[in-house]
């Protein structure tokens, strides 16, 4: 429901602001032309999608947040759960764009692919622990015993000014 138009849906609200009734602050929108007077059918139908679009997109860290809920809750088959706790745990890696593949998580300083490779990941060893390494240049970060050594190794070797994922690619970095 709506705070401007109680009992009113939001998503009609979209559709109220479209049509000039009211905004989501209450203040009136610009009216959009009738067709045959301006502006085509097209024409409001792009104002519309592009006024929902801007309601409707979450924020880069929203989408972040999202996924690391859909991470944590991933099953064994997928990843061993503590290597996601355990990245979870540190507050700059939770700003982090997380994934999981072939049973590794990785994480990116970004939210589109292609993803940046400058954030270590931790690789199971077949006699135990993990071997941390960096994919962006190979460097070897270290070797440890536990998931939770590998994870405060990542967190000490973040690129220098890593900050929250990015709405966009590696390429905007």
């Amino acid at each position: 429901m709506s705070d401007d138009m109680p009992g009113v849906a939001a998503p009609l609200l979209v559709q109220h602001t479209v049509l000039s009734r009211t905004t989501l602050s209450g203040d009136p929108a610009p009216r959009l032309q009738p067709a045959g007077a301006g502006a085509s059918v097209g024409e409001a139908a792009a104002t519309f999608d592009a006024c929902v679009a801007d309601l409707v997109r979450p924020t880069a860290a929203e989408i972040v947040a999202a996924e690391w809920r859909t991470v944590l809750a991933h099953g064994p088959d997928r990843v061993d759960p503590a290597g996601p706790r355990a990245a979870y745990g540190h507050p700059a890696l939770r700003e982090l764009f997380p994934a999981v593949s072939h049973g590794v998580l990785y994480l990116s300083r970004c939210i589109q692919y292609p993803w940046t490779r400058d954030i270590g990941t931790p690789f199971p060893r077949a006699g135990g622990g993990y071997r941390v390494r960096r994919q962006s240049d190979n460097t070897l970060l270290g070797v440890t015993d536990t998931v939770e050594e590998a994870y405060r190794l990542i967190a000490a070797h973040l690129p220098e000014g890593c900050g929250p994922a990015i709405d966009g690619t590696a390429n905007d970095l």
